[in-house]
């Protein structure tokens, strides 16, 4: 009962928001070819992870991308919150797109997870006595947020880690995305083998082939300068450390076997 009355009330805050309430949640419906493809993806996860997961898991998806919204709002874009944000169209951002505003969004969105994953560990322990159900959903969001905020940030096209290090690199070394890109396609790639994954043995060659070809973004003249680059490139790997200790239970859980 208190699960269904703490979905309700989020969907009703959201519902809110959209409507009427905060500019930075202006809903941006996909198109029909994106919503069947939203709603595949969706079922898709349920049969691969179970409800149970897929619940958290798709709850980390708007979290980031409400992350990565507010940052935008807050540089003055009038960014729209997509109501399918993996599976969807392309952020809708109108007037001319600045990379480092880009890349200042999607670091953004990580450090929304943190908040999450932290709130949730909390909350966790309070409702245990009144749901639990609540409790493991949150629980696991605890974990969950932190292992899908990294994997955002791998410098992999299209996952947003590329977009930071490119801008980092244009700012203060060339070939550090290259070299970084590189480094997390070879870890990715050790894990694959080590605990006999296919989907990241898939992850590490799409990083290969990042690392290869560059990632697809288009070009910019703008770029920051070198303090500025000194500083987001600390900042990511910040956020990648506090991500890596939020989601250690995980992480031990998969490499217990070696």
């Amino acid at each position: 009962m208190l699960l269904t009355a703490f979905a309700i009330a989020l969907a009703a805050a959201l519902w809110s928001a959209t409507k009427g309430g905060w500019a930075g949640l202006q809903p941006q419906f996909p198109a029909p070819r994106y919503l069947a493809t939203g709603v595949l993806g969706f079922a898709v996860l349920i049969y691969i992870f179970g409800a149970l997961v897929a619940g958290p898991l798709v709850f980390c998806f708007y979290l980031y991308e409400l992350g990565t919204v507010t940052a935008r709002r807050a540089m003055g874009q009038n960014a729209e919150f997509r109501v399918i944000p993996v599976f969807g169209e392309k952020p809708a951002v109108i007037g001319q797109e600045v990379r480092a505003h880009t890349a200042y969004a999607l670091l953004i969105g990580p450090f929304f997870l943190i908040l999450g994953s932290i709130s949730s560990s909390l909350l966790s322990m309070w409702v245990t006595p009144y749901s639990i159900h609540l409790a493991n959903f949150l629980a696991l969001l605890s974990i969950i947020a932190p292992m899908y905020g990294l994997m955002r940030l791998l410098p992999f096209d299209k996952l947003g880690g590329d977009v930071i290090l490119d801008t980092v690199s244009n700012a203060i070394w060339p070939i550090l995305g290259l070299f970084l890109t590189g480094l997390a396609s070879a870890i990715v790639m050790v894990g694959a083998i080590g605990l006999k994954s296919l989907g990241l043995g898939f992850l590490a060659l799409y990083g290969v082939k990042t690392a290869v070809y560059g990632p697809s973004i288009p070009p910019d003249p703008t770029r920051l300068t070198k303090p500025a680059g000194w500083l987001m490139f600390v900042c990511y790997l910040a956020t990648i450390g506090v991500l890596g200790v939020l989601g250690s239970p995980l992480l031990m859980a998969m490499l217990r076997p070696f």
